[in-house]
């Protein structure tokens, strides 16, 4: 009778009776290791220690694992009832105790990609005067994020910056430099977006929160003057922003400019930390390839060769990926946070070029 019970075990571990996780993947199992079950051995009964386990295969971790049953068997190879009933019990208490260490694990997200810096708006403000910029407040709307206008006269283009992960918009003065400096072409408004979360906008920091913004701000310098173009500045994070804007506002965005990018923010989590817990850790994914799938203007990737942070491999892929017309700059000696953004190189050059004439 003992196969009877192993087939009652199996129908009850049918996947589906077990919770789906969140994110996609199948929450099998509570995770008790190394009590004998195998890979190729999705679901199985062994006794151990006198005690019968169940093997589960737990699909989002990759990886499988047993739970103590408890299953006590009568002389006749039937279950006594209240063996059932804490059979039922505990695997109730697994899939509770499961959910919950994936909840925590999914709640450890920002603690790992978003490093915001916080300050009061008025020390914000004398920050921006000190450096000759404006709050951008879109007509009927708080402060957004920080705006300096052309020191030209005459026709402006506008180019609007998404950060990386950490610090706040105002420390992003380089980009503000380099397009308004000697060596750039044209004349530049640059528009700084604070993200939810960071400096003192208020909110937390998010895919959803973060694109939500973006689009609000982006779709602001759209409507203020629907027939001049805006330039998009991604950078690391930003990529992300970046990617997705244009995809979605390609008829006003001609072209942009991708800075340290990754293919998605899963793939750049993976350089570092086992992609099993990139995957289990993560709720949000800038998926760089399926936005730029959606765009058909002109793309330049600037990549840092001694990245330790996002592999340029990752934005060569993105780059060589990408079936619009396209320009690829690479600094060989320089890390993620080491880029050379020297107002007199003639990168700015370039790339003011690229954006206005295609070239």
């Amino acid at each position: 009778m003992e196969g009877a019970a192993e087939s009652e075990e199996h129908q009850s571990c049918s996947a589906e009776n077990w919770m789906q996780h969140p994110q996609g993947g199948t929450l099998r199992a509570m995770a008790f290791q190394n009590f004998g079950c195998q890979n190729n051995e999705p679901e199985k009964t062994t006794d151990k220690g006198g005690m019968k386990q169940n093997c589960l295969w737990f699909d989002h971790m990759r990886l499988s694992c047993c739970i103590p049953s408890f299953f006590e068997s009568t002389a006749s190879g039937k279950s006594s009832p209240g063996a059932t009933i804490r059979r039922l019990g505990f695997r109730v208490l697994s899939v509770c105790v499961a959910v919950l260490g994936v909840a925590t694990l999914s709640g450890c997200q920002d603690f790992f990609v978003y490093h915001p810096s916080r300050q009061q708006g008025r020390v914000l403000l004398s920050i921006a005067a000190d450096r000759g910029l404006e709050p951008w407040m879109p007509e009927g709307a708080e402060r957004i994020g920080w705006y300096a206008p052309s020191r030209n006269t005459g026709e402006s283009q506008r180019v609007v910056i998404f950060h990386g992960n950490g610090g706040q918009a105002v420390d992003r003065i380089h980009y503000v430099r380099g397009f308004q400096g000697p060596a750039a072409e044209g004349s530049w408004n640059v528009y700084i977006l604070e993200y939810p979360g960071y400096g003192s906008r208020p909110g937390n920091p998010g895919e959803e929160a973060i694109l939500q913004a973006a689009l609000e701000a982006v779709r602001a310098l759209i409507e203020e003057e629907p027939e001049k173009p805006v330039y998009l500045v991604g950078t690391s994070l930003g990529s992300g922003v970046a990617s997705h804007i244009a995809a979605r506002f390609q008829g006003q965005v001609p072209a942009l400019l991708l800075i340290t990018p990754f293919t998605t923010l899963e793939d750049a989590g993976a350089a570092t930390f086992p992609r099993p817990l990139v995957r289990l850790i993560l709720r949000d994914r800038y998926d760089n390839q399926a936005a730029l799938s959606d765009y058909s203007g002109r793309l330049g990737v600037l990549l840092a060769e001694e990245d330790r942070l996002v592999p340029p491999e990752l934005g060569r892929e993105l780059y060589d990926g990408y079936a619009g017309p396209k320009r690829l700059w690479v600094q060989p000696e320089a890390g993620h946070n080491t880029l050379d953004f020297n107002p007199n190189s003639p990168f700015w050059t370039e790339v003011s070029r690229f954006f206005i004439e295609g070239e």
